[in-house]
């Protein structure tokens, strides 16, 4: 567990916002026929001004759900989830800058649930998953 969070150290999202739209950003990984990385932009209450995304550099959408906006990163490969995304959404008061890999989430999942035997073990399948997937993924 030790060797997993030296390894993901330097992987934790970095959120900076400096729009007085968006009151909180989160995310999620989904691990299921595909990996993808979910953030999650809340605006303020009753926000009814421009949001545009772009995912590195990019147009992309950003889907409203349940009062907030959602970014999907879907179809990472195994021996991607050490990629680095960044998000930009602008707003009519500013913008937000997400900085996210999927190893951001085992990075917070050890911060989180340090001493968590289930969370823990987790991560590290996570991490030794994206490291078996590059070693395979590396031609001879």
């Amino acid at each position: 567990i030790d060797a997993i969070a030296d390894a993901v150290a330097d992987y934790g999202i970095v959120r900076d916002n400096n729009s007085a739209d968006i009151r909180k950003i989160t995310y999620s990984v989904r691990l299921d026929s595909d990996t993808a990385i979910l953030v999650y932009f809340k605006p303020v209450k009753n926000y009814g001004g421009s949001f545009t995304v772009t995912l590195d550099g990019d147009p992309c959408t950003a889907t409203p759900e349940g009062g907030r906006y959602v970014v999907e990163i879907p179809n990472i490969g195994a021996h991607l989830l050490g990629t680095t995304y960044t998000i930009v959404a602008e707003t009519d008061a500013g913008s937000a800058t997400v900085t996210v890999s999927a190893l951001s989430y085992v990075k917070g999942l050890l911060t989180s649930y340090a001493g968590v035997t289930n969370a823990e073990n987790a991560a590290c399948a996570i991490c030794a998953y994206c490291a078996a997937a590059s070693a395979y993924n590396q031609p001879d």
